[in-house]
């Protein structure tokens, strides 16, 4: 069994008083207003006693924190008409910094409205927990080392090769197991974002229509998955700008149109079902076309 050193539990001790600390002034506004009958936002001296009665604190200590409060409210607000003995009343901010001063409210607070202390590991828990998540790196190394391998010979990878790869360093050189497995993580993220900008630029009319393009099929099962209704049908019909669509069109799983291959418009618009002509090739395909 491991012992606790003297600065850590001096440490862990402050951490712990402070916690109460404040969990007390967050509960000093319902006792305040409890025993505010009135809502005049004043304590009177009969209400502060009735209170500090409640609570179980003794005469002696009622009447040293009620002296600290009348002492704290005259310094705020000095009245010369307030008698000799002090205000009959004191508002808030005085109960707060008086509550602060004198343990009579403070041990009702811990005794009856602090939360306990919230759950931490011991330091064995987590020098298991870190070489636990060390052998989950360890194990994943090979499988992860061959996927990113693959992912950077794509073409669309090539501007983010350094950056992979400076994560893949962190990864297998770490020192510590949860700094590692969040740099896996950080690295998996960064491959989905790079994936997705890939996809929607590809998804983009503009770039489909363009000669560097080679990807249609693809293109088009993106939209057939999202975005039937932005595609008309005009299957022997005529088109906005009076050419003949062809009687043929590209097909979804439920035997809707998806979009007519039509490469005599030049319209880049939608309406016209325009596919680029490297996009003809999936009309003769048997399970995406519709012969007229």
């Amino acid at each position: 069994m491991r012992k606790l050193g003297l600065f850590q539990f001096l440490f862990n001790l402050s951490a712990e008083f402070k916690r109460l600390e404040n969990e007390m002034v967050e509960n000093l506004p319902p006792l305040f207003k409890a025993w505010d009958a009135d809502c005049s936002g004043k304590l009177s001296r009969t209400q502060f006693q009735e209170m500090a009665q409640d609570i179980g604190a003794s005469p002696e200590e009622s009447a040293e924190m009620w002296s600290i409060c009348q002492q704290l409210h005259r310094a705020k607000a000095p009245d010369e008409s307030e008698p000799p003995d002090g205000p009959e009343a004191i508002d808030y901010d005085a109960f707060e910094a008086g509550a602060k001063r004198t343990q009579m409210v403070r041990r009702y607070m811990r005794l009856h409205r602090s939360t306990p202390a919230p759950a931490e590991m011991d330091e064995a828990a987590k020098d298991a927990h870190n070489k636990m998540l060390h052998l989950v790196v360890e194990n994943l190394w090979t499988e992860l080392k061959g996927m990113v391998d693959t992912v950077l010979a794509m073409p669309f990878m090539k501007d983010e090769e350094s950056s992979i790869q400076s994560q893949m360093v962190r990864i297998k050189n770490g020192d510590d197991g949860e700094h590692r497995v969040l740099a896996l993580i950080g690295l998996m993220k960064n491959l989905t974002n790079v994936k997705i900008e890939h996809v929607a630029k590809m998804c983009k009319y503009r770039d489909v229509n363009s000669p560097a393009s080679a990807e249609g099929p693809f293109w088009l099962a993106c939209f057939a998955g999202r975005r039937l209704q932005d595609f008309p049908r005009h299957v022997g019909k005529q088109s906005p700008h009076g050419e003949k669509v062809p009687s043929h069109a590209v097909l979804d799983r439920e035997g809707q149109d998806i979009c007519s291959l039509q490469v005599t418009c030049k319209c880049p618009c939608f309406q016209c079902n325009q596919i680029a002509d490297q996009h003809a090739k999936v009309a003769a395909e048997p399970s995406g076309v519709e012969s007229g």
